[in-house]
């Protein structure tokens, strides 16, 4: 059950399950690594945020990722939609839930910190447990943490190219900066720097304190020992005069960015699947982007919202003034070949010379079972996964050491799943 892949639909596993929860999980291991001779699970986590757990050092989310297909809403050129979204321009993803906008989002993020090109990457997720009503002081309090959460990340990352320009008294100022925004800074940063205890250490595990995900190694030169210290050794607290409002705390950090050699901002903004419109005031949300201008840096905001979110938004864009060069796709997987595709990936990461599906389900029933998984997935690269996840569970708790799956696993995770929800309502 904990290999299910159904992360947040499981029910909490009493100590008496216990032994039959790691019985399951080693029979799971044995038709993927003994039977089917995959180097690793690729399917035991649904969601890019799990995926970016497994391993965090190197996550196989990365190897995972497929450029998703898309619904252009304009004319512009097709071309991959990360191409798209890395330019300096404002964008906005739409999908259903489970279509993979957080994926798409993380990827973006990744590929812009491992090639910075002077563009500082600022994430920040909104809707789960914000209040309806957006306070304009709460989203620049929000937006001033996660820029100073990511400048301190990425300055990190950059060190070596970015050594020239830090001067003392920057540092100082970046110091006062990070200890006033990101809380408990200084706690944290001494903790973790204790904790790596060598220069052959990897740094970049920090990150995942401040939910950011690791995409490269950063081992802790002595270069980076000596600026963190650096900025351990500045006094905390805001100087006088320097307390100023949410718009002027923010502006503080551009110009520091700035200061830094940065010369644009990605503003990405992620509202998790399933929000809907009227449990966000995206009117407010819009309204306030649409004032991110004047700023010391140029800011480009890179929206992924919910396919529900996609009337209202459209409309208050052009209400905002918001629509000039911007970029418009809707995350879509109507194409089984573009599924297919994605488990094709996960199949080549695990080191398989299987890339189909269809190569470890039994012949006469193949039709059936692969009608029956595009009706789970609902064109839903999350549920398309969930539903493998517990189909691979059935066949390996009945036979670990066959290698086709059967009708009758699929029946039997029916069954089980049935039993499961009828028993947390």
């Amino acid at each position: 059950l904990f290999m299910s892949g159904d992360f947040d639909k499981n029910p909490e596993v009493s100590p008496q399950a216990a032994p039959e929860a790691d019985e399951f999980a080693s029979r799971r291991a044995r038709y993927l690594l003994g039977t089917l001779r995959l180097e690793h699970d690729p399917f035991c986590a649904p969601t890019a945020e799990l995926e970016l757990q497994i391993n965090p050092e190197d996550s196989p989310f990365f190897s995972y990722f497929v450029d998703p297909p898309y619904r252009l809403t304009g004319t512009r050129v097709r071309q991959p939609l990360l191409d798209h979204l890395k330019q300096p321009q404002p964008s906005c993803v739409y999908g259903q839930a489970g279509t993979g906008k957080t994926a798409v989002k993380t990827m973006l993020e990744a590929e812009c910190r491992a090639l910075p090109e002077q563009t500082l990457v600022v994430s920040l997720s909104l809707g789960k447990g914000e209040p309806v009503q957006l306070d304009e002081t709460l989203l620049w309090q929000r937006l001033t943490e996660a820029l100073a959460v990511d400048l301190f990340v990425q300055v990190i990352e950059q060190l070596d190219s970015l050594q020239k320009v830090l001067k003392p008294a920057l540092v100082a100022e970046l110091s006062r900066f990070w200890q006033a925004h990101i809380p408990q800074f200084r706690r944290t940063v001494k903790r973790e720097l204790v904790r790596t205890a060598s220069e052959a250490s990897d740094i970049s595990t920090w990150w995942r304190v401040w939910d950011r995900p690791v995409i490269r190694y950063t081992p802790l030169t002595a270069g980076r020992k000596q600026f963190v210290e650096a900025v351990l050794g500045q006094a905390g607290g805001k100087r006088k005069g320097e307390e100023g409002n949410g718009r002027s705390q923010f502006q503080q950090g551009l110009k520091l960015a700035q200061q830094c050699g940065y010369e644009r901002l990605y503003l990405l903004i992620d509202v998790p699947g399933g929000t809907r419109p009227n449990e966000l005031d995206i009117a407010e949300l819009l309204h306030f982007l649409s004032d991110l201008t004047d700023f010391s840096l140029p800011i480009y905001y890179k929206l992924f919202f919910p396919l529900s979110f996609q009337p209202d938004a459209e409309y208050l864009f052009v209400e905002e003034n918001m629509t000039l060069e911007m970029f418009t796709a809707v995350l879509n997987w109507n194409q089984p070949r573009a599924l297919q595709k994605l488990l094709e990936q996960r199949f080549r990461t695990a080191g398989s010379w299987i890339r189909n599906l269809n190569t470890i389900i039994e012949q006469p029933v193949v039709a059936e079972i692969n009608k029956l998984l595009q009706q789970e997935a609902n064109q839903s690269p999350r549920f398309l996964l969930q539903t493998i996840s517990r189909l691979i569970d059935s066949h390996a708790n009945h036979a670990p050491d066959i290698f086709l799956i059967t009708l009758e696993d699929w029946q039997r995770m029916v069954a089980r799943w049935g039993e499961i929800y009828k028993g947390q309502v």
